[in-house]
């Protein structure tokens, strides 16, 4: 007799709508799709807007450039970094920062940026481990060393 006064919701959730644990709900208009990286908590994707592989002019290098000292900023204030990664990450943007200098000027000098970015990408990867968007980043900077040559001439 206790199981029948137990009713459960037979009610489907509406087509917009997803119900979660605990009755929490989200409400989307229009198609909702997921792939296979949710992102839950205070993960970080990395690198997300970026479009690196574009790139054809110092113009969107520069832009390129400044989207990624932009995540790399983010990424920064992420909790799950230790004191020596957040300085090896201030390493990088100090990096990035004269790169941008030097991508600037009237005559850049390709082999600088290339060997600075270069750089940049290892600091990167030696903080990778469980931050798995330094090692994105640092993927987005070695591509950016790479296409530094061949958009400078080097």
């Amino acid at each position: 007799m206790a199981a029948s006064n137990k009713k459960k919701s037979s009610q489907a959730a509406p087509k917009n709508q997803v119900i979660l644990k605990d009755n929490a709900r989200i409400n989307a208009k229009g198609n909702v799709i997921m792939g296979d990286q949710i992102i839950r908590g205070n993960q970080y994707n990395a690198a997300r807007d970026l479009n690196i592989a574009n790139v054809s002019t110092p113009r969107e290098f520069i832009e390129q450039l400044e989207q990624v000292q932009n995540e790399i900023a983010m990424l920064k204030q992420s909790p799950q970094l230790s004191a020596s990664q957040a300085r090896r990450i201030e390493v990088v943007e100090g990096d990035v920062v004269e790169v941008l200098g030097e991508a600037q000027k009237p005559k850049p000098l390709p082999a600088r940026i290339h060997a600075t970015l270069g750089e940049a990408k290892e600091t990167m990867n030696k903080i990778g481990g469980s931050v798995k968007s330094a090692v994105e980043l640092g993927a987005a900077l070695g591509a950016l060393a790479e296409l530094a040559l061949k958009i400078f001439g080097g």
